[in-house]
């Protein structure tokens, strides 16, 4: 997890170096955040498909997951545009162009992201379904045992990307509202905002250990 920049925000607001590399540290974190979600998700879904491990999948989603973000967040170095966004420091929205950078560095990853979930989730669900229906009706007991693990292990684990999916919607809600008209923010919007970034990582941590014996329970598979 990486720390807000919200609860920084009073002892570097005075300091703009200081305030960039929040933003810049922020905007990685974030990223990597969401690219974690994404990488879940993916595992599930091959894991759901193939009932292995997808351990050859590993090192490129380190790859992903760590360097795409980083280069991501490099691009609004040049310039200055890290800086102080109301009560934290990330990219400064000042401009049309630095909203454009607020999109690109972002927004566009998370959404992105968020299509992509959906999508895996729709073909996890439906091979979950299908799986039901091949299982209902047989003394098996290896078929059996496999359809415990399934509602036991798989089910729980679309919880992580579903909380993220609902997290994400008030939070850019409010940034497409100050990109349409920057003059006037919406209190609600900006209040819900501020709630939700600095306890994200909270909801990230309690899925994770809520799920943690159901991803062991997987990884040994």
């Amino acid at each position: 997890m990486v720390v807000s920049g919200t609860s920084l925000y009073p002892y570097i607001s005075n300091s703009t170096v200081s305030c960039e590399v929040v933003g810049f540290f922020l905007n990685w974190g974030v990223l990597c955040q969401r690219f974690i979600i994404l990488c879940i998700v993916i595992h599930l879904l091959v894991f759901t498909m193939n009932y292995s491990r997808p351990k050859h999948l590993e090192l490129i989603f380190h790859i992903f997951i760590w360097g795409v973000s980083f280069v991501v967040s490099l691009v609004p170095i040049p310039g200055h545009h890290y800086g102080s966004a109301g009560v934290w420091c990330w990219i400064k929205g000042t401009t049309d162009y630095e909203d454009d950078l607020r999109i690109a560095c972002f927004y566009l990853w998370a959404w992105c992201c968020i299509i992509v979930e959906l999508v895996c989730f729709a073909l996890v669900l439906l091979k979950l379904r299908h799986q039901m229906a091949v299982y209902r009706n047989t003394d098996n007991p290896e078929v059996i045992e496999q359809k415990i693990k399934f509602k036991k292990y798989i089910y729980p684990l679309l919880l992580y990307p579903l909380v993220n999916f609902v997290l994400v919607i008030p939070v850019t809600a409010n940034r497409i509202q100050n990109i349409i008209d920057r003059k006037n923010p919406i209190f609600g919007l900006f209040l819900v905002h501020s709630i939700i970034y600095p306890i994200w990582g909270f909801f990230n941590a309690l899925m994770y250990f809520l799920n943690k014996r159901n991803s062991s329970s997987i990884a040994s598979s």
